[in-house]
């Protein structure tokens, strides 16, 4: 209850964590809060952080686990997030094309970065970047390419539907609650063991229910 009442009002008092900011959030909690490592994996499960409870910064950590706890009740009682019917993340990035677009931007598919070197001074310090088609562009800022792209964590994702309703995750646990159309499921790492394998970071599922609309009834979508 301690750490509960500090982190949704973490805002307001920097002074108190600020000095760890940069250390791990599992040591953290089990230092100023005496935590064990049970719940230690929870909280940083609420972060949906690609690493270990260790490997989480408390400053990334905190934010993320204030904007859970203050969300819930926001919506209805017992949830604090909502979904749309038919469409989801892909459908931001096509926005965000179409917009691109209509403002004079230019998008091209199927197309990587072959080189590129720099074409002006300092002051301009424009790249000439050469595109895999052969194509020669000039711009400012070069993102997710060289040093950058090595630094990017890599995610493995999977899309199923499976053929059982999976009705015992979308169960109601607050009164006058709706029924729950998604639900994240966590295995922090360490806690799958496959012959010589060692899980180093955490896998989600995303699992929704047939109310999404991206399921026949009594089948359930899920997305590790």
């Amino acid at each position: 209850m301690k750490f509960l009442k500090f982190v949704i009002d973490h805002d307001n008092q920097h002074d108190t964590w600020q000095q760890h900011a940069d250390e791990g959030l599992g040591p953290y909690l089990a230092q100023q809060y005496q935590l064990p490592e049970s719940l230690q994996k929870v909280l940083t499960a609420l972060t949906l952080s690609l690493r270990s409870s260790e490997q989480t910064l408390v400053k990334w950590a905190l934010p993320r686990i204030s904007r859970h706890l203050t969300s819930i009740g926001v919506f209805g009682p017992g949830f604090g997030s909502v979904i749309p019917k038919w469409g989801g993340g892909s459908e931001i990035a096509q926005v965000a094309c179409r917009a691109g677009a209509v403002g004079g931007g230019v998008y091209i598919l199927g197309t990587g970065v072959q080189n590129h070197t720099d074409s002006g001074t300092v002051a301009t310090g424009q790249l000439e970047v050469t595109l895999s088609n052969g194509d020669v562009v000039k711009t400012a800022r070069l993102i997710g390419h060289g040093s950058q792209a090595q630094e990017a964590a890599t995610v493995s994702k999977l899309v199923v539907i499976v053929a059982n309703p999976l009705s015992t995750l979308f169960e109601s646990t607050v009164e006058g609650s709706p029924p729950s159309a998604v639900s994240v499921v966590t295995f922090p790492p360490g806690s799958i063991a496959h012959r010589d394998i060692v899980q180093e970071h955490p896998i989600y599922i995303m699992a929704h229910s047939n109310e999404t609309g991206e399921c026949p009834a009594g089948q359930s979508k899920s997305t590790p």
